[in-house]
């Protein structure tokens, strides 16, 4: 369990690893789905999830050693999820920051995002997080500004819609037509230097 210091309160709630335990809990799975499908608009697969779906991610995630997820609690209350992939000996990339319940207040979140970085840093001794971020995704690119990002793009590539009978996937390639104008996918990256350095200014009870 890794605690989440908020404001002046040390330990306001918690993050909980993803486990095998958690595969047969068919209530988390169908919790996990209505939060994909109530916020699809900031994710580059914007198609409507399944549960059957949501299983095999879930399986995917606590038997690949290169990817960890994480449960979100503020008390004792269940309010989200967390978690990167891609891990190295260097870096990981973040995956899917998943608000699904209210609790804490508007920036428990970004407390629930520094708890999890000091424990990547600390824990798992990488020197950076990298993160893609779609240009139109407000909410998220403050949430890297607070945590330290730097907000120059190491890469910005230009997005395609395509759609499918089911929904919209957004990708970095496809025809011209298909270009969304004015819509870019940035790639950011948080040094552990960046990190502290944040502290130090505050952010980590910023409000």
């Amino acid at each position: 369990m890794i605690p989440i210091q908020h404001g002046d309160v040390p330990e306001a709630g918690h993050l909980a690893p993803l486990t095998e335990a958690h595969l047969g809990d068919n209530a988390l799975i169908d919790r996990f789905v209505r939060w994909r499908n109530q916020i699809r608009g900031g994710w580059l697969d914007q198609r409507p999830v399944t549960a059957d779906g949501t299983r095999r991610w879930l399986q995917e995630v606590v038997v690949n050693p290169t990817r960890m997820s994480f449960l979100i609690y503020f008390g004792e209350s269940l309010i989200g999820r967390c978690g990167f992939l891609n891990l190295t000996a260097n870096q990981n990339e973040s995956d899917g920051l998943v608000r699904g319940e209210r609790g804490g207040g508007i920036s428990f979140m970004h407390s629930a995002n520094v708890a999890g970085l000091e424990w990547q840093f600390r824990e798992l001794a990488i020197r950076g997080v990298c993160s893609k971020v779609l240009s139109t995704n407000e909410s998220a690119l403050e949430g890297c500004r607070r945590l330290g990002y730097p907000m120059t793009p190491r890469a910005s590539r230009p997005v395609y819609r395509h759609t499918y009978p089911d929904g919209v996937v957004l990708r970095e390639s496809g025809d011209p037509e298909q270009e969304l104008a004015g819509v870019r996918l940035h790639y950011l990256r948080i040094e552990k230097s960046d990190f502290d350095k944040a502290l130090r200014n505050g952010g980590k009870n910023a409000n």
